[in-house]
């Protein structure tokens, strides 16, 4: 239908949005575990993926507000898709912080907090997984 043709773009850039900052979730997770576990080059490389994962996921956040700020949706919606979008936005940022935190302070963690901060990272992980099957 040409009439939901816009919510229909604007639906898919929001799910494809929310694939990116799994993605990006995924790549914070596995470098945290590099970080960890003294794998200086496979921390880097994830840690990069997840910056870019950011950017990518930032990208398609200001597209799709640009199309909500446009008319998509009744005005009622919009404000709560636009608050929504940037709640999880920020789950990116935030994987990006962190990972740029290890690489630029690179703090000494002992190995017998190691277990410790993994069941932390994996619960944090596992809260947008959830989120996302929702």
């Amino acid at each position: 239908m040409r009439f939901f043709k816009k919510e229909n773009k604007t639906q898919k850039l929001m799910e494809q949005h929310v694939e990116v900052v799994s993605r990006a979730t995924d790549h914070w997770k596995e470098a945290f575990w590099s970080y960890l576990e003294g794998d200086r080059k496979n921390f880097e490389d994830k840690a990069l993926a997840t910056i870019q994962l950011e950017t990518r996921a930032d990208e398609i956040r200001k597209e799709t507000q640009l199309m909500l700020y446009g008319g998509t949706y009744l005005p009622i919606f919009r404000e709560d898709l636009l608050e929504l979008l940037e709640l999880i936005d920020n789950i990116a940022d935030d994987a990006e912080k962190g990972v740029n935190f290890l690489r630029i302070e690179y703090p000494e963690i002992l190995p017998s907090w190691n277990k410790d901060f993994k069941i932390i990272v994996e619960k944090s992980r596992q809260a947008f997984v959830f989120f996302k099957e929702a």
